[in-house]
């Protein structure tokens, strides 16, 4: 057996064992799926992938370079990071794929999971060995949209970071979305092309300091940014946030349904949203109920 599906093997065996223990946690007692959770940088988590899974969080964001010697798609944030024993397909695709296969979902009820692929190579050359790969090995595990069409399926996979945006945009049939950024608010790319629009919150608020109070503008800005994403079915993020749960009840107050919050902190982040209810699932977000920024702060 080859190292890569010796991996592949021993991951899906540990998700098996991660599930069982998540069923009896306490980690997230009503049982929903926390879309409105990303896990960032999820190859840093003790047990990366199966921490995420096991605090049942929608969006996981994993992040890629291109080996373009070999043609494998390596995990890490950083060049000297890189493993060529640790990639998309050993790490993620591999174990997903051989969950769905063997129980038929990834999550219960069939609720997909959102696999942000954040992209640190050449977005070209990166983009064309993620779609070979998963068109040739995971399409039937991959959501894809064809002719205009979209089709479900148990993962869907996100490009973010560096992204080929007309690429992507000009295939027949498409296996991935797009991370948009708030450039692309109000642009009306279908959330099945561009479900999320996520920027960097210390660049939007760069005298905002971890411990202040929102302000009123502050406030506006988020419901204002939250409504326009909620209006197009999409969900909004901000990276670069505090692991605070103060700045998690505003932003989710302010959010309206479409706010997703970020975290290196699954378990944390898992308990603390278990508590709050409605969770929306990709092309699911609940915009009729998005808070206009007329509305009262």
């Amino acid at each position: 057996m080859k190292i890569q599906q010796l991996i592949i093997a021993i991951t899906s065996l540990s998700a098996l064992l991660f599930y069982s223990r998540a069923g009896k946690s306490e980690q997230s007692p009503n049982k929903s799926i926390l879309y409105q959770a990303m896990t960032h940088k999820d190859q840093d988590q003790p047990e990366p992938l199966l921490t995420s899974l096991s605090a049942r969080i929608g969006h996981i964001e994993v992040d890629i370079f291109l080996d373009e010697a070999t043609g494998q798609l390596l995990v890490g944030h950083d060049r000297d990071e890189l493993d060529p024993v640790k990639n998309l397909e050993s790490m993620y695709l591999g174990p997903l794929k051989d969950w769905a296969d063997t129980w038929g979902i990834i999550y219960p009820e069939g609720s997909p999971l959102n696999l942000y692929v954040d992209v640190k190579s050449d977005a070209s050359k990166t983009y064309i060995a993620i779609h070979n790969l998963l068109k040739n090995k995971y399409s039937n595990l991959v959501s894809r949209v064809e002719r205009g069409r979209f089709v479900a399926g148990h993962l869907n996979v996100v490009i973010t970071g560096n992204r080929d945006w007309e690429a992507i945009k000009s295939e027949k049939i498409r296996f991935v979305s797009i991370d948009g950024r708030l450039s692309d608010l109000g642009q009306h790319y279908p959330p099945n092309l561009v479900p999320m629009i996520s920027d960097n919150w210390k660049l939007l608020f760069p005298d905002w300091q971890e411990g202040d109070a929102l302000s009123s503008r502050q406030r506006q800005i988020i419901k204002g940014l939250a409504f326009d994403a909620g209006l197009n079915g999409q969900y909004l993020r901000f990276w670069a946030t505090p692991e605070d749960p103060q700045l998690w009840s505003e932003l989710l107050r302010l959010g309206g349904g479409t706010i997703v919050l970020n975290t290196d902190k699954p378990v944390k982040l898992s308990r603390f949203l278990s508590s709050k209810g409605d969770h929306f699932p990709f092309g699911k977000v609940k915009s009729v109920k998005a808070v206009s920024p007329e509305d009262g702060l």
